[in-house]
């Protein structure tokens, strides 16, 4: 996989307190009747068809993008819709079991995450572990060290319980409050870096549960477990987890002591809901754990957001209430979150089939609602598409589609992905050796299962404030893009033709794309500069790093971590 976000905080409560709080969810019964999900064409569409239209729609947002000159490849911005397009590249060779954009990643991984980390921002860092088959190491000892990193950054703004013994935590200059109504404050993460600003944020501390589960996955390592169980905590705390509807209004959590504000906000609407978040976070840490209480809390927040969601439609197609220009109108998180717990089975058995056909319903509602020919993908779930192309909606729509691609009913037909060889959790009898941690559990298909999709948290809310919906875009006067789209690289005549996928006439410009630097190219109207100075550490400046050195590195960390770790050998 790859990384998806840098989280900012994690909440240090005890498992088990979440534990003796979660409420026994009612999980349906054979006799319950569960509504229909039927999803018509969806059930027909086989695995090639899937893996066809995913690709397609892949293939836009890489040839759509630009490349500057020391060679970084960005997709409509580089600090969100990139890492979240990288994701699902990586994904799409996951599931596939093929290595199609390998390459690809292999060189714009280090550079996207050097320009990232370097950055003033907080980066949503998520990692999803998938194949338990390695056969490059090189690319898998690179993420590796680059996850480690993040998690380490995120660690240093998530408040412990060290820091509320002393009021005080490192990363910001004022102190700290103890409790918010009378709860406490360990677990949140502030969601940005500035030393003066006290906001703990929902989503920021969802990604760093995500972020904590998949390491702890990994490395059997207790801390990240203590981590992601305290964030669960914090998160229950305040209400984040659904009872219904997902998570729409979300409040503030000002965890500064400065008198001159409440300790918490009003309630404020956010497009981006949690509830998926909760539910991959929730899958992971179940494989690992394997018990009642994480399995109910689970099972409750899936049954929530599906089963029992208020205000649903009656075709039930997801239809956020607060929306967002250049946003869906759907929850691909959510669709992310349920398609992990199938795929890790993690679901109740009384409700498998349900939210098979509840992703499935999701996922011909794109295609029939928001698809425009040249494999286009708008924001709006119900239709009708949208006349301007953002790359934000096209990735996300391209999630959606990868992650359906693994409900095929015929799905042993695309290689050797069935549902007997789908990714099991890790046994804690794992030999604690770097080449069975890597090449065993962190491996991917071809080159590693590492799914790198950045969010950032901090760009979103302030974009809000300061320029209200901007967003790289282009006008479409008809439901395709011409050559002379604003947009200077990439929205060719060749995927013009709805009925035909840009697989072929694309394979040679992604690989071409990864192995060369290119002058930098005209962007969408909007577009963010790019320009950030790279910072000076070494270990942020990965793309200066060569495979050797990031072995080094993850040798002596793992080293610390009591492993009894062998040195891999040098690459190329």
């Amino acid at each position: 996989m790859m990384f998806a976000f840098t989280a900012d905080s994690l909440s240090l409560f005890s498992f088990l307190l979440v534990c003796l709080e979660v409420a026994t969810s009612a999980s349906p019964t054979q006799s319950t009747s569960l509504p229909s999900t039927t999803p018509g064409k969806s059930d027909e569409r086989p695995y090639e068809e899937r893996v066809s239209l995913a690709r397609a729609a892949l293939d836009v947002g890489v040839n759509g993008g630009s490349t500057d000159a020391s060679g970084t490849l960005a997709v409509g911005d580089i600090y969100e819709t990139t890492p979240l397009l990288f994701s699902q590249l990586a994904e799409f060779d996951i599931i596939t079991h093929n290595t199609t954009y390998r390459d690809l990643l292999k060189v714009q991984i280090p550079r996207a995450t050097a320009e990232i980390v370097s950055s003033s921002y907080f980066v949503r860092f998520f990692l999803t572990i998938q194949d338990p088959r390695a056969d490059d190491l090189a690319i898998c000892l690179l993420i590796t060290v680059i996850r480690l990193y993040l998690w380490d950054f995120g660690r240093a703004h998530c408040i412990s319980d060290d820091d509320i013994r002393s009021k005080r935590i490192a990363t910001k200059s004022l102190s700290l409050r103890s409790t918010c109504d009378g709860k406490t404050l360990v677990g949140g993460v502030f969601t940005t870096p500035d030393p003066k600003d006290g906001e703990l944020e929902a989503a920021s501390t969802s990604a760093f549960l995500i972020l904590s589960t998949l390491l702890a996955e990994v490395t059997s390592n207790a801390t990240y477990i203590e981590a992601a169980t305290q964030t669960l905590q914090f998160l229950r705390n305040f209400a984040y987890f659904p009872s219904s509807d997902g998570v729409d209004d979300q409040r503030m959590i000002f965890a500064l002591d400065d008198s001159d504000h409440p300790c918490h906000s009003n309630l404020l609407p956010h497009w981006y809901p949690i509830t998926g978040d909760l539910i991959e976070g929730l899958s992971i840490l179940g494989s690992i754990q394997n018990d009642t209480p994480t399995e109910s809390l689970l099972q409750q927040t899936v049954n929530s957001s599906t089963l029992q969601r208020q205000g649903q439609r009656p075709d039930g197609i997801l239809d956020n209430e607060v929306k967002e220009t250049h946003y869906p109108t759907g929850d691909p998180y959510l669709v992310r979150g349920l398609a992990t717990a199938y795929r890790r089975k993690r679901i109740d058995s009384g409700m498998t089939d349900y939210i098979k056909g509840f992703l499935n319903v999701q996922y011909e509602a794109l295609l029939s609602n928001a698809r425009l020919p040249g494999n286009l993908y708008g924001g709006s779930w119900i239709g009708p598409p949208d006349r301007k192309f953002s790359f934000r909606n096209q990735t996300y729509g391209a999630m959606v589609l990868v992650q359906a691609i693994s409900l095929a009913n015929d799905i042993s037909s695309g290689g050797n992905y069935t549902s007997s060889n789908l990714p099991r959790p890790p046994k804690s009898t794992h030999p604690n050796k770097i080449g069975a941690i890597i090449g065993g559990v962190v491996g991917g298909v071809s080159f590693v299962a590492i799914l790198l999709g950045v969010v950032v948290l901090l760009i979103r809310r302030r974009r809000r404030r300061n320029r209200e919906g901007q967003e790289p875009s282009m006008s479409l006067p008809s439901p395709s893009i011409s050559e002379s789209s604003e947009n200077g690289n990439g929205i060719e005549d060749g995927i013009e033709n709805d009925s035909t996928s840009p697989i072929s006439q694309s394979a040679l410009r992604v690989k071409s794309r990864s192995n060369s630097i290119q002058e930098p190219t005209a962007t969408a109207e909007g577009d963010p500069s790019r320009d950030v100075p790279l910072n000076e550490d070494t270990q942020v400046r990965y793309q200066d790093m060569s495979t050797a050195e990031m072995s080094q590195i993850l040798n002596t960390r793992l080293r610390i971590e009591s492993f009894n770790a062998e040195m891999p050998p040098a690459y190329e």
